[in-house]
């Protein structure tokens, strides 16, 4: 088994956070996107899939073992299971997490597999939400996602 690269610190590059959208869809205090403060142009700003894929493909030998992709929302990238599916294909051993505030729909989650794809749902106090019902649709997602 041959020995992953480094980097010029000498030690290999083991875990890679994904920032796909700057965009969200809560308004949690303790967040530093701060998306009110994000106008709905840089909002829409998504990492571009072939730039991910080409530094997925350059961290890959310098000793990657684990992706998370967060953001903002990481589910209001339109190209999600795109993305994953990439994950997938040049790297298939590596641990992938997606962190999430848990406001989605559930046709996102159906395209991905949970087994496959472990979610670390961030919930917060039901008084930390603006909108009383985003709490409860974070804890439905929550649940399934464990169907």
């Amino acid at each position: 088994m041959s020995t992953p690269e480094t980097r010029p610190s000498g030690r290999p590059l083991r875990e890679i956070y994904f920032y796909l959208t700057e965009g969200c869809n809560l308004r949690c205090r303790h967040c530093w996107v701060m998306p009110e403060k994000v106008t709905p142009r840089q909002g829409d700003a998504f990492l571009d899939v072939e730039l991910f894929e080409t530094i997925l493909k350059q961290a890959r030998p310098l000793g990657l073992t684990r992706v998370k992709l967060t953001g903002g929302e990481p589910f209001l990238h339109p190209k999600l299971a795109s993305i994953v599916k990439t994950i997938r294909r040049i790297s298939p051993a590596t641990r992938l997490g997606i962190l999430t505030g848990g406001i989605f729909n559930k046709r996102l989650l159906d395209s991905l597999s949970p087994l496959d794809v472990p979610l670390v749902f961030n919930i917060n106090e039901p008084r930390d939400y603006s909108n009383p019902k985003h709490y409860n649709k974070a804890i439905r997602n929550i649940e399934l996602a464990l169907e």
